[in-house]
């Protein structure tokens, strides 16, 4: 099973954004009052009062909000953490936000509930916020999901992870969000990350065999629904499988990233990634060669060209004119490189093409 499920109508705005790769990911900060065992936030943002955005460490708002226009995003989740024990910086996003692509732009937001005030609750109404999730550690953090429900127009619901065995408790969330008025229940199959291994194993789960879901997470989900069908609750329920996650919503917002991103000496490949050669070219090269090169990148086949000790690296998206200018000599090294369409261009795979 890749694709997610859904009872009692269509996901939330959010979800629809993401499972067409339009939403870009925003990490406030990893500062959290709670300590979940199963939080699969990586160790380098986990409690650390750091902000990223697809990935991408950013400083500033500025930085964030290019790289969201980069990535062609229709709106934005924003998640820690704990976004709301950074209210200051939440609100300017979803400010910034809003005022860079307009007031379409879908912003939601993830958080326990433990610091979502009445009052806090209506600044980020005033400020723009379209959607909130709450994931309930406690049962005092259903007084915020009761409060956004009741006292703003934020489309509100609950978020959770589908701890295995524990659909009775799922059922009594439901049960509690139909009365009253919650709009969408997200339950997502359960992950293992190097964060919560080990708290994982303590507690008698096991990981399947792929490495990253948790076994019994995904049967916990399908109970889950069909217990809520039973009770004919009217309120939606949305499964959400790892494999969608990585298998369909990441690949599409790559795909939306390289139609805008595309760099000149890149082409496109399998599962939306990009290629490139870098040619190392000898600087102690004959005075031909060296003529060459100047005249290859007026030409616009070599690009962004480095120093290196001995060589000069340039880009390049093919390598047939090596041949048919006899430049083999001239040549140190020529290496195939793929990466996905992510800001750094971090190198998946490489080969070596050509190294005398």
């Amino acid at each position: 099973m890749t694709g997610s499920i859904v009872y009692g109508g269509s996901p939330p705005k959010g979800c629809e954004l993401c499972a067409r790769g339009e939403k870009a990911i925003v990490f406030v900060t990893g500062l959290c009052s709670d300590r979940c065992f199963y939080c699969p936030v990586s160790k380098k943002k986990m409690h650390r009062d750091v902000l990223y955005v697809n990935e991408l460490r950013a400083s500033n708002t500025r930085e964030l909000v290019m790289e969201i226009e980069r990535s062609g995003a229709r709106g934005a989740g924003l998640t820690g953490g704990e976004p709301l024990m950074r209210l200051d910086r939440t609100l300017s996003i979803i400010r910034e936000l809003k005022q860079v692509f307009g007031e379409e732009f879908h912003v939601h937001l993830y958080t326990s509930g433990a610091h979502a005030t009445l009052s806090t609750l209506k600044t980020l109404e005033r400020t723009g916020l379209d959607e909130i999730r709450f994931h309930p550690v406690t049962q005092s953090s259903l007084k915020g999901l009761e409060s956004a429900v009741r006292h703003t127009g934020i489309s509100a619901g609950i978020e959770v992870p589908a701890i295995p065995g524990e659909e009775e408790r799922l059922l009594r969330l439901a049960e509690y969000l139909d009365s009253i008025g919650g709009e969408f229940m997200n339950v997502n199959e359960m992950e293992a990350s190097e964060s919560n291994a080990l708290a994982l194993v303590a507690r008698g789960f096991k990981v399947e065999p792929n490495g990253v879901t948790v076994q019994g997470s995904r049967e916990t989900a399908l109970r889950l629904l069909r217990m809520v069908e039973e009770r004919g609750l009217n309120v939606k329920v949305h499964f959400c499988p790892a494999s969608f996650k990585t298998l369909v919503q990441t690949r599409l917002r790559y795909k939306n990233t390289v139609e805008r991103d595309l760099q000149v000496y890149e082409r496109v490949v399998q599962d939306f990634m990009v290629e490139w050669f870098d040619v190392a070219l000898r600087k102690a090269g004959s005075e031909r060669c060296n003529k060459l090169a100047n005249v290859l990148l007026e030409e616009g086949l070599l690009f962004e060209c480095s120093d290196e000790t001995e060589a000069k690296v340039c880009r390049t998206y093919s390598i047939e004119w090596i041949s048919e200018l006899t430049l083999e000599d001239c040549i140190s090294r020529v290496e195939r490189k793929r990466a996905y369409p992510t800001h750094s261009r971090m190198v998946i795979e490489s080969e070596i093409i050509l190294e005398p």
